[in-house]
């Protein structure tokens, strides 16, 4: 709970995540300049087909194995 708090007082609130829209320019770089812990990722209206490939290649890339819960 506190460290919750502190991030919010110290404006540090997501340093140990993400957050990425479909549109983003480059994942990849995104990913290398925060090495979050967690990621989420939305789409919006203005969200392509294009967009959406490219968000299914670059989780291919950096999940490449199912987990154990996944059939």
């Amino acid at each position: 709970m506190w460290q919750t708090l502190k991030s919010f007082i110290t404006n540090s609130y997501g340093i140990d995540s993400r957050y990425m829209t479909f549109s983003t320019p480059d994942y990849v770089s995104t990913m290398r300049k925060y090495n979050p812990l967690m990621i989420c990722v939305n789409d919006d209206e203005n969200t392509t087909e294009r967009d959406y490939e490219r968000m299914r290649i670059f989780l291919d890339s950096l999940l490449p194995d199912k987990c154990c819960f996944e059939k």
